[in-house]
């Protein structure tokens, strides 16, 4: 199968590029940056998805487009402004090579939105499901959200399938934002007050098992027409994480029991309750349906993910 993988200089696209031609599809790998592949994997460098043709991609003869690339993070504190710039690269760019990929003959268009779609925050124990009625907080979960929508709305009766893949936070090889932030925090080896955040949960997934999925998604006949919510299938605690994550880095770590709620409260009187939700608060999803429908399972534990990312002499 051919193949074309958007956000190919990307952490997941990347890797995702290498992984499908490991898998042995023929991967034409967009970018808007030149990106250093293999033989095997056909690069395709523009600005901006309107550099691509109707006429380019029946050329390249692809069946079906993953793609990844998208803005995550919005610099500006103003959300109108937030806003604006996510629906034009997450709703308009989305619209625009979908529209692209079915004139083109596309057969399956799979897009990687998230669980941010969901919402921030669960309980411990009600975990997101894809029946749940979404509720974005933030100019890019809306984003996601209204690019579902218009993809759903769009091609539900045409010859192009939709399937619409919501991770939680990613891990893996120079991983980014939070994974990123804990790891640097346990390599300086400063004494963390969170030994006693044991009640909440938090679910993610390592990069590896979220590109088998969408591998899986590539071909699978019941596929079509969902919305997935994927993990590695097991909910952890952030002292336990923690605690993984530093006997992975075979780095020392001191966590010392101090009260949840002050925490909390202390967080509130220094404006930092966004980042007192992402340590302290839980986060779960439940992957059951993409499971048990596409009878998938992650190949890596997330034991064997956080290896294969955090420890120091591990070649990826």
């Amino acid at each position: 199968m051919r193949i074309l993988i958007t956000g190919a200089n990307g952490f997941v696209g990347h890797r995702a590029c290498l992984l499908f031609h490991k898998l042995g599809f023929k991967v034409i790998a967009f970018s808007r940056s030149v990106c250093a592949f293999p033989p095997g994997i056909t690069p395709l460098v523009a600005d901006s998805f309107s550099s691509l043709t109707v006429e380019r991609l029946k050329s390249l003869d692809i069946k079906c487009v993953i793609h990844l690339a998208g803005l995550a993070h919005v610099a500006s504190s103003d959300y109108t402004s937030s806003l604006k710039l996510a629906r034009r690269c997450n709703v308009d760019d989305t619209l625009f090579l979908s529209q692209l990929a079915f004139s083109a003959g596309v057969k399956r268009f799979i897009f990687l939105s998230s669980i941010k779609v969901n919402g921030d925050t669960t309980s411990a124990s009600r975990p997101f499901t894809s029946q749940d009625i979404p509720l974005p907080t933030d100019p890019y979960a809306l984003s996601k959200l209204e690019a579902e929508n218009r993809l759903i709305d769009s091609f539900s009766n045409s010859s192009m399938d939709i399937v619409i893949v919501r991770p939680p936070l990613i891990y893996g090889p120079n991983c980014k934002a939070n994974f990123k932030l804990l790891a640097k925090l346990i390599s300086l080896r400063l004494p963390l007050p969170l030994a006693s955040v044991i009640n909440n949960r938090r679910s993610f997934i390592f990069l590896d098992n979220l590109i088998d999925f969408l591998a899986l998604c590539c071909h699978h006949p019941l596929a079509p027409g969902n919305v997935f919510l994927v993990s590695d299938c097991i909910d952890v605690s952030t002292s336990s994480l923690l605690r993984s994550l530093a006997a992975t880095m075979r780095t020392p770590i001191l966590l010392f029991p101090f009260p949840v709620f002050l925490l909390s409260l202390f967080s509130s009187l220094l404006g930092l309750s966004s980042l007192y939700q992402r340590v302290c608060g839980s986060l779960i999803l439940d992957p059951s349906y993409a499971c048990t429908l596409l009878d998938w399972k992650p190949p890596y534990s997330m034991q064997e993910g956080l290896r294969q990312s955090f420890t120091p002499d591990h070649t990826f």
